[in-house]
């Protein structure tokens, strides 16, 4: 009879224990699907705040607030990022649009045009003959205009004062136009290394879930590939 007795404790505290490591192995299991299905969550934000960068910055290289080897330099930084397909290519495109970012930022003085009104030309000037602008080019040998006269932008000029030959560059965006694009596309950049920060979290614990010794025993992780993460150069400006 004790031996009865023995041998029923021992199949309880088997059935016990198997049971526990059921519910166990069945708890890793599903805590392996929901870490993968947040890593799938956090790369489409990841896209999307990268996708909404690219966004951006393609509407301020286009809106004439730069200049055109600025805008130039932009374009074709975007199109690498937009058309980029696999992993470490897309991470490489997104590196540089991100160093075009602090390059065309670092001299925004230079490449910034003016949205104000352009200045006032001397009270006086005269030149002469075969003299050139900073462009290359020749400038009348005699600019001297009556009281009354206009440049080509409509702005009056002084008595003695001639009209220029090109009206002065303008900026393509009103000034609270340009103010919203700007903020936008700083908006855009702050975001993308947050959704970054996030992907990568869920990928390193994604990656220490599946390292440990049952789920790599049992095969938990089923089929899925292991995850990368994305390494880029997503310092803000």
């Amino acid at each position: 009879m004790p031996k009865m007795v023995d041998l029923a404790a021992f199949i309880t505290a088997l059935l016990a224990l198997v049971v526990a490591l059921g519910c166990y192995v069945s708890w890793r299991a599903t805590r392996l699907d929901r870490l993968h299905a947040r890593i799938e969550v956090a790369l489409a934000a990841l896209d999307a705040a990268l996708v909404r960068r690219c966004a951006s910055v393609l509407e301020v290289a286009t809106s004439g607030l730069l200049d055109p080897a600025a805008s130039l330099l932009l374009i074709e930084a975007e199109q690498e990022a937009r058309l980029a397909t696999g992993h470490e290519q897309r991470e490489l495109a997104e590196s540089r649009l991100s160093q075009a970012l602090r390059a065309v930022w670092a001299v925004r003085e230079t490449v910034l045009t003016c949205g104000g009104d352009p200045p006032e030309p001397p009270a006086e000037l005269t030149l002469g003959a075969g003299a050139q602008d900073p462009d290359g080019q020749e400038l009348h040998a005699e600019l001297n205009w009556g009281a009354g006269a206009q440049d080509p932008d409509g702005q009056e000029l002084p008595a003695g004062v001639s009209a220029p030959s090109r009206s002065w560059p303008a900026s393509g965006a009103e000034p609270g136009a340009r103010n919203d694009l700007l903020a936008e596309l700083g908006t855009a950049q702050q975001k993308v290394p947050i959704a970054r920060l996030f992907y990568n979290d869920s990928v390193n614990a994604t990656i220490n879930a599946r390292k440990r010794f049952l789920a790599r025993l049992l095969r938990l992780a089923g089929s899925a590939p292991m995850p990368t993460f994305f390494e880029m150069d997503d310092a803000v400006a």
